[in-house]
């Protein structure tokens, strides 16, 4: 058979565009509903698949070889891109460990990298001593639930990273009436940290460029309370600092009562309905790994609204994002604890069942 002298019918290049514009337009209908949703990065992956699906298989209709070429050759990049990052991850994410421990407090949350990293370099020697003194059936039974729980989170992480990802398309208009600026730690009890001072400045900078094209300011609420080692709430020491670079004083609201995220959103949003707000018209601030999450908390809490991110230097960025993925997990625990079930259930079906009914079927 001549490859070059084949081709397929129509009917299945039809039935592809027609499922991938689907999926596609299901996705576009969902973003806008709720952008901050994670069911985007699901409807992504076959969003993505059917689409090229669609396009190599007008290729072989029409037998636009090209095309097929370029495709093929991006597999392959990709393909090797990954292998590559997969197989040197636990080294990458120790030398991202000693860079933050270098930078920032040795905390449990500025860990993750570390811990992760060292199970991913360990992992493989602990199976192989495992394997030397444990039973062979309680050996493939534990190593059938890691490698489902470790699929399981891939699977996760695929989604949270593609949610994240599209999240970032979204350019807030200049019609805002309201800002919320979301607190964190401060310094010595009482000085704003470089990480809340970006998220401060990033507020200000989008409340003066808002100005500078329509001539309004948004009011700006600064949201975080006092924390057990802190001298003045976080809302104070942003508002000084507002001031301090000449924001106009009349547009500052203070919020001084919030110990977290989901209390920033309750107790801002509580204010802007004091004051008589549209609650569709504002945009909250926060660092830019924060954002999706913090997304989730405003959509929560009726405040329908997005968020803008202030820039984090990279040497931290894989750390908080990790941090921000156990978090959203954690929101789930429902369905982790019922997936589990199901690991162990399939994890027994594997080790006793299938060989028995293969001795006594089969054999």
């Amino acid at each position: 058979m001549n490859f070059y002298n084949e081709t397929i019918s129509i009917q299945p290049v039809i039935i592809t565009w027609l499922l991938a514009i689907i999926f596609i337009l299901s996705l576009i209908a969902l973003f806008i509903n709720r952008p901050v949703s994670l069911y985007n990065g699901m409807l992504l992956i076959p969003s993505t698949g059917l689409l090229i699906l669609a396009i190599s298989l007008t290729a072989l209709h029409f037998r636009w070889y090209p095309i097929l070429g370029v495709l093929l050759t991006i597999f392959i990049v990709v393909f090797v891109l990954i292998a590559i990052l997969s197989y040197l991850s636990g080294i990458l994410l120790l030398w991202n460990a000693a860079i933050v421990w270098r930078h920032e407090q040795h905390s449990i949350a500025n860990s993750l990298t570390l811990v992760i990293g060292s199970y991913l370099i360990l992992s493989p020697l602990l199976l192989g001593v495992l394997r030397t003194i444990l039973p062979s059936m309680l050996f493939r039974f534990l190593t059938d639930i890691e490698g489902m729980i470790f699929f399981y989170l891939m699977m996760w992480l695929l989604c949270y990273g593609l949610s994240f990802f599209i999240y970032r398309f979204i350019k807030p208009k200049y019609d805002k009436e309201y800002l919320i600026v979301l607190g964190a730690g401060l310094l010595n009890g009482d000085q704003i940290s470089p990480l809340l001072k970006r998220r401060v400045q990033r507020g200000l900078d989008f409340a003066n460029e808002q100005y500078a094209q329509t001539g309004v300011y948004p009011y700006v609420v600064m949201s975080g309370g006092q924390g057990g080692d802190e001298k003045i709430p976080e809302s104070v020491a942003m508002t000084n600092y507002a001031l301090s670079v000449g924001f106009p004083e009349q547009q500052l609201i203070v919020e001084d009562q919030s110990k977290t995220t989901v209390q920033n959103m309750q107790y801002s949003k509580q204010k802007l309905l004091e004051k008589g707000f549209d609650l569709t018209k504002g945009l909250f601030v926060t660092s830019d790994y924060h954002v999706f999450r913090a997304g989730i908390f405003a959509f929560d809490n009726g405040l329908h609204i997005n968020g803008i991110g202030a820039h984090t230097r990279l040497y931290f960025l894989f750390n908080a994002l990790i941090r921000e993925f156990i978090a959203i997990l954690a929101r789930y625990k429902k369905t982790h604890i019922i997936m589990v079930i199901i690991f162990i259930i399939l994890a027994l079906l594997d080790v006793a069942f299938i060989p028995w009914f293969l001795k006594n079927y089969y054999i």
